[in-house]
């Protein structure tokens, strides 16, 4: 039977030494298992690219797969190591700081277990406590998928309520209404931007396809950045060079770009900040 995948992420860079490190511990536990990855340009430190990145990939890979996710601020502190059974049966090994939000949420958690590191640590890596991702989370990864041990023997299980989660702003949809958040994506060479309104609950205020929504963009400051009828459509090419447009995105969240043109540069909105959007029929 073949063995899982290992399908990491992390905020390193691509071009990190810590990167070949956690490939090599997982060949040195199993050189049959093959690894593929991500991404290791997540923004330093950022929690919610982590689990946006990590919600966009899971259902794209086999049942079963093992994820190894390290954006890691606390390594070394009392937050947990863990690793999360998902309900389609794959495995989650990252720290339990909020990485796991967006997977609770879209696809569902059965089961989470803290990692013992008594037993499940790469060898005499004992005086480190800066390197989890290799030390821990890669070493627990190949030990899972390779058989040596069991999602039991991972070590001992706490209640799934106990998964620490990032506060996801609420939205509003009613007929011809809808009011909730975006933000800059990972995606910013492309420079749209992500909504945490979902594409099946947008549905619900009937809009029209092809229809032009008055939409606006305001900072936390209620300055307004943006306000422009713009088309709710299919695809960037549903319109001209430079328009923008609302659109299902990939992430199965709402999107808000310009066609061949960077949104987030364009309108100077920042990485990481919360804007009120407001669409409403015209």
């Amino acid at each position: 039977m073949k063995k899982p995948s290992i399908v990491m992420q992390s905020d390193f860079g691509i071009d990190s030494a810590l990167v070949s490190c956690m490939h090599g511990v997982v060949k040195k536990v199993d050189s049959d298992l093959e690894i593929y990855d991500i991404s290791h340009i997540i923004t330093p430190f950022c929690i919610t690219q982590a689990s946006d990145c990590l919600s966009l990939a899971l259902p794209c890979w086999p049942d079963g797969t093992v994820f190894v996710s390290v954006v890691d601020p606390g390594v070394g502190t009392k937050r947990k190591g863990s690793v999360a059974l998902t309900e389609n049966g794959s495995y989650i090994v990252t720290p339990d700081n909020g990485t796991l939000t967006k997977v609770a949420m879209l696809y569902g958690i059965k089961a989470i277990r803290e990692i013992d590191m008594s037993f499940n640590r790469y060898p005499d890596s004992e005086d480190v406590d800066v390197f989890h991702g290799r030390d821990v989370f890669s070493y627990t990864a190949a030990r899972l998928a390779s058989g040596i041990i069991s999602f039991e023997e991972v070590g001992p299980e706490y209640s799934t309520d106990e998964i620490v989660k990032y506060d996801i702003p609420p939205y509003t949809v009613e007929d011809g209404f809808v009011q909730g958040y975006a933000s800059g994506s990972k995606d910013n060479d492309f420079g749209i931007l992500t909504t945490n309104i979902p594409n099946k609950e947008f549905s619900k205020a009937g809009f029209e396809l092809y229809s032009m929504l008055d939409t606006t963009l305001e900072d936390d400051e209620g300055n307004v950045v943006f306000s422009a009828p713009v088309k709710f459509c299919r695809t960037y090419g549903d319109v001209g060079y430079g328009e923008p447009l609302l659109y299902r995105e990939v992430a199965l969240f709402l999107g808000l770009a310009l066609n061949m043109t960077n949104f987030a540069r364009t309108y100077s909105i920042q990485q990481g900040k919360l804007y009120k959007l407001t669409i409403r029929r015209k």
